[in-house]
């Protein structure tokens, strides 16, 4: 071993022994299988990548919490408060509505959502029950509320009263906008931690987009690192990421269960936030705030779409970070880290999957030889004045080709006006994933910009996103459009960048449909994203020589065979190519000819 190599020693992080701790993939990931709800319905088994978690192991080395911290939820439904895994963790309410400030008859209808978030924050540790919350020796304080109306305002006033300094809030609207519930949570001296929404877009969600600053807007990560596809996102208004889809937690009536959404990644960081406040109580709302937005793990799915690009990390928000800032490249077997200088420096560190590598006073590290596909994670120290800084945030980052980022200008007039609509399309030549940044958008009341996300349903935006966002990454082309307006009263919109990934397209679907008709056969044909051609080939037997007789621009989706004799069976495949290469022939669909 090179003597620049140390190898970190093995951890002593505490692993509890609750049975279905396994299935917590979010505080310690070991590439379990997790089933993920689909959007369509239904799920899909999904294999964990290992690095992708809140570190929360090593975190409760440090705290796991104190019963002087009591964390609000404010939920639309009640909680059971008398779930094994949660009784003793419960703060009693002393308000005369039993803290159901919606009906004022207590919490006597045990709900799903609320039980199973206050699972993910105050599960009690190796009680040899279920499962274990992010801070597990906290106190708990559920309440009902709706996050629009004076309930809220009420729930706030009973939490102030009883010393609550933490409140995870799942729950919110585009229309939840409401002045005296924004008003009561930025005078209130506490952090709330809000879920950003599952509508798929970068609408704003209240109260999580409330620009306050003791609220945290949370989007949804998978166990994977990828930003969720129900996901609200918006580099503007929702600041970081956390696990929220397969999250195993508690249910009424005894039960445990999977269940998926913002709402599940919020309370991860409301638990974060409590063993920060357990373990330094001298801490303030917004230092709390400010540690968990800085030490997150970066994730390239989540830059430029979070704030910060990160994901919560547990035990870097409870050891603080030092001030080297590394940033990640990739391409495919091949990592690279580079940070700026720091002041005084005279060597650095690198962290690269638990070894510690000395660099010297290089100001980058290359990772190379590595399988394509592979992840890896990396922090990065400095030594000032002969003694070493603390680490650098985590950086995740797969050995893949990042994505090539492009000025692309598509726009309305400004201001805009349009008597029958805008249709756009932004595109790229051999493009297999592309998405499209929009610098501004700015639309009156009744005009709605609308785009297809997640597989066939469609995003529908309106109002003013002045900093505008990323769309999602689409196959291949982006096909938006903005609806009529006479009015030519606001800006409209602009796009100003796309990010794209190139590859050779894969292989396709076999031709979708035959039109036979006499001496003619129709051959439905389409191709993979990325595609500037199709291929057509055909055979005249099952194990025959397949000959290409066609070759389609990529727009063309039917190939039109007048070479044929009647009652011959003829068999069909296709393929796609571009600039980069061809893709494998698809399977064969076969017709007899009239």
């Amino acid at each position: 071993m090179s003597p620049a190599v140390e190898i970190a020693a093995a951890s002593s992080a505490l692993t509890p022994t609750d049975p279905h701790f396994s299935k917590q993939w979010s505080l310690y990931n070991q590439g379990q299988t997790v089933p993920i709800e689909e959007i369509g319905g239904g799920t899909t088994d999904v294999v964990a990548v290992s690095p992708v978690d809140i570190n929360a192991r090593a975190a409760w080395d440090i705290s796991q919490g104190s019963t002087s911290v009591i964390v609000g939820i404010i939920d639309p439904g009640d909680t059971d408060l008398t779930h094994p895994d949660l009784i003793n963790n419960i703060y009693p309410c002393g308000h005369s509505s039993g803290c159901d400030f919606v009906d004022g008859d207590g919490m006597n209808m045990p709900n799903a959502h609320g039980t199973h978030i206050a699972g993910i924050i105050a599960a009690r540790l190796s009680n040899s029950q279920g499962v274990v919350g992010v801070a597990p020796k906290v106190k708990i304080l559920p309440m009902r509320a709706s996050a629009d109306d004076q309930s809220m305002i009420d729930a706030i006033d009973y939490a102030v009263s009883v010393g609550v300094k933490i409140i995870s809030v799942s729950q919110g609207g585009a229309d939840f906008y409401n002045e005296s519930v924004k008003a009561a949570i930025a005078s209130s001296g506490i952090l709330f931690v809000c879920s950003a929404g599952n509508d798929s877009t970068a609408a704003y969600n209240y109260p999580s987009a409330y620009a306050l600053p003791n609220v945290i807007s949370v989007a949804n990560v998978d166990p994977t690192g990828e930003l969720a596809p129900m996901s609200n996102y918006g580099e503007a208004h929702v600041h970081i990421g956390a696990p929220g889809k397969g999250i195993y937690s508690t249910l009424p009536g005894n039960q445990y269960g999977y269940r998926d959404g913002t709402s599940m990644a919020a309370p991860h960081v409301a638990g974060v936030a409590a063993l920060l406040r357990s373990k330094y109580s001298s801490l303030t709302v917004t230092q709390i705030r400010d540690r968990i937005l800085r030490t997150g793990m970066k994730l390239t799915s989540l830059s430029g779409v979070v704030q910060t690009g990160a994901m919560l990390d547990a035990y870097a928000a409870l050891k603080d970070v030092g001030p080297v800032a590394p940033a990640a490249s990739s391409v495919p077997g091949t990592v690279t880290l580079q940070w700026p200088a720091v002041s005084g420096a005279t060597r650095y560190d690198v962290e690269v999957d638990g070894a510690t590598v000395n660099v010297g006073s290089a100001l980058s590290y290359v990772h190379s030889g590595l399988a394509t596909g592979s992840t890896h994670v990396y922090r990065v120290r400095a030594t000032v004045s002969g003694s070493s800084t603390p680490w650098s945030y985590r950086v995740l980052k797969k050995a893949v080709q990042d994505p090539t980022r492009e000025a692309y200008v598509l726009e309305s007039s400004h201001p805009y006006t349009s008597e029958d609509g805008f249709t756009g399309h932004v595109t790229k030549r051999n493009a297999k994933l592309l998405r499209a940044h929009f610098s501004k958008v700015e639309l009156a009341p009744e005009v709605v910009l609308q785009y297809m996300v997640n597989d066939g349903d469609d995003t529908y935006l309106t109002g003013s996103y002045a900093s505008g966002f990323w769309t999602h990454w689409k196959p291949g082309e982006l096909y938006f459009e903005v609806s009529s307006d006479e009015s030519a009263t606001t800006y409209g919109f602009k796009i100003d960048a796309i990010e794209y990934l190139t590859g050779i397209p894969e292989q396709p679907y076999p031709p979708y449909y035959f039109d036979v008709l006499p001496g003619k056969i129709a051959v439905g044909v389409g191709c993979t994203p990325g595609s500037v051609d199709t291929r057509v080939f055909r055979a005249t037997s099952v194990g025959g020589t397949y000959t290409q007789v066609a070759t389609l621009p990529q727009s063309e989706w039917k190939y039109e065979d007048t070479s044929v004799t009647a009652g011959v069976t003829y068999h069909y495949k296709i393929s796609c190519s571009n600039d980069l290469g061809v893709s494998p022939q698809s399977d064969p669909l076969s017709v007899v000819a009239q």
